[in-house]
């Protein structure tokens, strides 16, 4: 990771991860002082639950395969048909592909992820 994304791991001893996290669940772990993570399911259900409390409909079982804009509006192409909004909230976590190749470009370096297993 450093060498490819300038990320320096430092390893975290079982005890002093349980004293920071305050649970005994986890033997040990990597800290990364200059990075942030999130759950990004937890995060896009988090978004759901408030766009739902405020008239927002979610679709779900029903995968983007393409997000566009036409005019002031996206369509979202699925397999089952085709939703046109006025705001689309795009909550699929950085290693999503083939949906909106703007996207892909903000979340990651254009590469083939597929490279880094």
């Amino acid at each position: 990771m450093q060498p490819e994304f300038g990320v320096v791991w430092e390893p975290v001893a079982p005890e002093a991860l349980r004293a920071r996290l305050k649970t005994k669940r986890y033997d040990g772990g990597l800290f990364a002082a200059n990075a942030f993570h999130f759950h990004p399911l937890v995060y896009a259900l988090g978004v759901a639950q408030a766009g739902v409390q405020r008239g927002a409909l979610v679709f779900e079982q029903s995968p983007a395969r393409t997000i566009e804009r036409e005019g002031a509006r996206f369509v979202v192409r699925t397999p089952q048909g085709t939703v046109r909004a006025k705001d689309v909230v795009f909550a699929g976590g950085a290693y999503t592909r083939g949906v909106s190749p703007q996207i892909e470009r903000a979340a990651l370096p254009d590469r083939d992820l597929r490279d880094c297993n």
